[in-house]
């Protein structure tokens, strides 16, 4: 049977929910949207103020009776940090609990980076780390990763313990679907061509990372006929330089159709740097190619803006942070 605390806690995390998902409302507004009474509505809203979590913003004028009150998220009751391991440094941004960029700075090592959030004034209550890599959360360990000594084992629990908060680890093109989720009506899968090849699978709000969080990793494919070569010796941006468009769509064709083959998703998304160079010319090209093939899906460049590891690893910090304080979970 539910006691009363438990009722009240799970009243308060549908307030907040609400709260988090409209970014403002008032008393009559969350009665509207949850079905509670005026008293508990109102008590509900009272505690989540007095608790940090939200604030008074302004009042409803121009109608009947007392003026209703505004009540919104609190920003400043909790941050999130997002790292993006890069080639040769780490690219880091904190935001506030609504999603306000807050500070973004580069470090030459992870180290740098925790010591600087651990003295710094906006202390996370969760960090999401980005990694060209897969994460295998059964051992703990990144695998498939580039970068000296971010596949040892062990290294992430080591991380864990240094931080006064949560920490995940996910692959570096996953979080950049999780940005791109926000544009999309439903499942899509995202190519990732930069420096490095990646792919994300959403299904449609959920994605497919794997037994061991591998699944994505196009770049070890071997491609027959390339001399012993794999696809990111055929479409890696360092060798698609001097081709033409339509040289270099048909280079991405490739895995476009194995892709497609496979998993038969509704929509492709183009990302990274050599789909913002082409933009809608590469697009077009790629459409053009595609439509030669067996399987023809329609071609899309990404909507994000800005470093979209970054924003994706912020949105999906955000969302731990934000399920943990609607479950009522005391760690933050």
């Amino acid at each position: 049977m539910a006691t009363s605390r438990h009722l009240r806690a799970l009243n308060e995390g549908a307030a907040l929910e609400q709260l988090l998902a409209r970014g403002s409302l008032t008393r009559g507004e969350l009665r509207e949207l949850t079905g509670l009474s005026k008293p508990t509505a109102s008590e509900l809203l009272r505690r989540l103020v007095e608790s940090g979590l939200a604030v008074v913003t302004g009042h409803v004028t121009g109608r009947p009776g007392p003026n209703a009150e505004i009540y919104a998220p609190h920003p400043e009751a909790a941050h999130v940090a997002a790292i993006s391991l890069r080639v040769k440094s780490l690219s880091v941004a904190i935001c506030d609990l609504v999603g306000g960029v807050q500070t973004e700075f580069q470090a030459a090592d992870i180290s740098e980076v925790l010591d600087r959030l651990a003295a710094g004034p906006l202390r996370p209550a969760h960090i999401q780390l980005a990694v060209p890599g897969s994460y295998d959360p059964a051992t703990d360990t990144i695998r498939h990763i580039d970068t000296p000594g971010w596949d040892r084992p062990g290294l992430i629990g080591e991380l864990r313990t240094r931080v006064d908060c949560s920490l995940d680890v996910d692959n570096d093109v996953n979080l950049v679907a999780v940005a791109e989720r926000q544009f999309q009506n439903g499942p899509f899968t995202l190519l990732w061509v930069d420096e490095g090849l990646g792919l994300a699978i959403d299904l449609g709000g959920q994605l497919l990372r794997g037994a061991s969080g591998g699944a994505g990793e196009i770049g070890y494919l071997p491609v027959p006929g390339a001399g012993g070569g794999d696809l990111q010796d055929l479409i890696g941006a360092p060798n698609l330089d001097g081709l033409t468009l339509d040289e270099i769509a048909e280079r991405l064709v490739v895995p476009l159709v194995a892709i497609i083959a496979i998993i038969d998703p509704p929509r492709i998304v183009l990302a990274g740097s050599v789909a913002r160079a082409g933009g809608e010319a590469l697009r077009e090209a790629v459409e053009k190619a595609m439509a030669l093939r067996p399987f023809n899906v329609p071609v899309e460049l990404t909507k994000v803006d800005g470093d979209p590891v970054l924003t994706g690893a912020l949105r999906a910090g955000l969302a731990t942070v934000h399920r943990r304080l609607i479950q009522g979970d005391g760690t933050l």
